[in-house]
């Protein structure tokens, strides 16, 4: 069997014989090993355990402030579907705005009118 090496085990998905898993390396035992880790696979290196934590340093200095971006699109108006109660708004760079629901507003002040 030629190494083949197929990235980040996944289950459910066909593998090359070599596999990484939580840090640590597996070699597939034959074509068909089932499920990593398992018999079927054997572990070629395991993952090292986490080093101490670092010493924690004073902040350093603020950087620059960037330019300012581009302002961003606004409403040129809305489009109004009556039948389904909704108002769509029509932004300035050309794109519609998710619509507005409005059928449970005009229910609520029906319901509250009377």
């Amino acid at each position: 069997m030629i190494p083949k090496i197929s990235g980040t085990y996944r289950e459910g998905k066909s593998h090359a014989n070599i596999v990484t898993l939580n840090g640590s390396s597996f070699i597939a035992r034959g074509d068909d090993p089932g499920r990593c880790p398992g018999d079927g696979w054997q572990l070629i290196a395991s993952a090292g355990k986490p080093g101490p934590k670092g010493k924690r340093s004073e902040q350093g200095p603020r950087g620059e402030r960037g330019p300012a971006g581009p302002a961003g699109p606004t409403i040129q108006r809305w489009q109004v579907d009556w039948e389904r109660y909704q108002a769509t708004p029509l932004m300035s760079d050309g794109r519609e705005g998710p619509p507005l629901e409005l059928r449970s507003l005009f229910e609520q002040f029906h319901t509250e009118a009377r």
